[in-house]
């Protein structure tokens, strides 16, 4: 693999597993897996793993990333390289490690770690407690970040020089398109969307938390994604931006003596208020033609594409007004 620009040749390694998880559950520490599962034996870092499930498939065995360099590894010119840990878009419903190839970036001296991370009803799927804590993308990023901490030093990157972009686990940020405080980025009652997978899925029918959750982890991994977009496109329908069941939700159940915690404790906009946040170089911006991912619904969904723009501008939007016709090129 060469870059684009500079033709400059790229050291591909992937397929790296940093977790493996129960459905609903955060991934658990590998501990010493790398070094109990290779010993002396060579890993094959040629295959990238299995994406999370979504619309086009998927596995759910999908904890895996992958480290891209131009540097080869062991050489003087791999040592104490800055690191870009790419999370890849989709609004949490698609999208995996392969959504961007490293030919442009790696024009630029820095190791390029791109991840996997749980989508959708798998990712988001809550009840609010220890058993199903939810915002469980969140852990899978977290947990990937630990896996950078631990290796990344192998490959000539600085474990201190880590920039996330899309606690002592990175030292920057570059955000694109999109803020935790936007309305559609963050699920205020996680009860609807719960509730509505669990009687598509028929496991409403029990009466207690654990028989619930051992019914929704025996469903069919298809069964879930085809009652979130069911979900969705109900949403849409009515109005809404379609994101309830796969955005995070805040978590008020008592953590203490748990092996995890609660990521998300607060609204994000009383991260903000308290100044509950890690105070790092901060870089966001909008990637060129972002709401073009909407203009294929117009002529699906005009009316609910009119309620979408009356909910956010209120009084703004005069639906008696609003027709396909008005907003679509002749």
């Amino acid at each position: 693999m060469y870059t684009l620009k500079q033709e400059r040749k790229i050291y591909a390694y992937q397929g790296f597993r940093f977790g493996k998880a129960e459905r609903f559950s955060p991934p658990e520490d590998l501990g010493n897996y790398w070094s109990d599962h290779l010993g002396d034996e060579a890993f094959n870092a040629t295959h990238i793993g299995l994406k999370c499930p979504q619309g086009s498939g998927g596995d759910e065995d999908c904890l895996f990333l992958n480290v891209y360099t131009p540097f080869k590894p062991g050489t003087g010119d791999a040592n104490n390289r800055t690191v870009m840990f790419f999370i890849h878009g989709g609004a949490f419903v698609a999208g995996d490690a392969t959504s961007y190839l490293p030919t442009k970036l790696l024009n630029h001296d820095v190791i390029l770690v791109t991840t996997h991370y749980r989508l959708g009803a798998f990712g988001f799927y809550t009840r609010n407690s220890p058993k199903a804590p939810g915002n469980l993308a969140f852990y899978d990023m977290i947990s990937a970040l630990r896996w950078v901490q631990n290796y990344i030093s192998d490959f000539g990157g600085n474990p201190e020089l880590v920039t996330i972009f899309g606690e002592n686990l990175f030292r920057a940020v570059i955000a694109e398109s999109g803020a935790a405080l936007d309305h559609w980025a963050f699920d205020e009652d996680y009860t609807y969307a719960t509730n509505y997978f669990e009687h598509e899925v028929g496991c409403d029918v029990y009466e207690t938390e654990d028989e619930i959750l051992d019914c929704m982890r025996k469903v069919p991994y298809l069964d879930l994604l085809e009652a979130g977009q069911k979900m969705i496109h109900e949403d849409r329908r009515n109005g809404l931006i379609g994101f309830r069941g796969c955005s995070p939700t805040i978590q008020t159940f008592n953590d203490s003596g748990l092996e995890f915690k609660n990521i998300l404790y607060q609204h994000p906009r009383d991260f903000m208020i308290n100044r509950e946040f890690k105070d790092v170089p901060f870089l966001t911006g909008a990637n060129r033609e972002e709401g073009s991912l909407i203009v294929g619904r117009i002529s699906d969904e005009p009316e609910g594409i009119a309620k979408s723009l009356q909910r956010i501008y209120c009084d703004g939007v005069d639906l008696g007004k609003f027709e396909e016709s008005s907003i679509l090129p002749h």
